[in-house]
């Protein structure tokens, strides 16, 4: 999936074309995108098994609920922002274990002369 910014409590789909990652054929020419990046942002890049991961009735945590997940996260360290979410992707889940990988990267920007990031 698309990565997910986060610039202050707005979280957006950041835009690119996608290629497949596992190399089963040559991959030619490789698509890239720039984004302008600000000091603050918060990049997070996931597999799906985060979006499908269900909870006991069957529902999927989903793009909707990551994105909430990422926005109340806030400003913090990107190591505590992926505790977060990771609490709150096990607390959606209950006792029902995972059926498909999850990674989950947050990648923050700080200012030059922040050190809480």
């Amino acid at each position: 999936p698309l990565p997910l910014l986060r610039r202050g409590q707005q979280v957006s789909t950041l835009t690119g074309d996608t290629t497949m990652c596992v190399l089963w054929n040559e991959l030619g020419e490789i698509p890239t995108v720039e984004h302008r990046l600000q000091p603050g942002d918060a990049i997070a890049f996931y597999t799906d098994g985060i979006t499908g991961r269900q909870g006991a009735d069957g529902t999927m945590f989903d793009l909707d609920r990551l994105t909430d997940a990422l926005s109340r996260a806030g400003p913090r360290p990107p190591s505590e922002v992926v505790a977060a979410i990771v609490g709150e992707l096990d607390a959606f889940a209950g006792a029902r274990e995972a059926d498909d990988d999850q990674t989950l990267l947050v990648v923050g920007l700080r200012s030059a002369t922040s050190a809480d990031d």
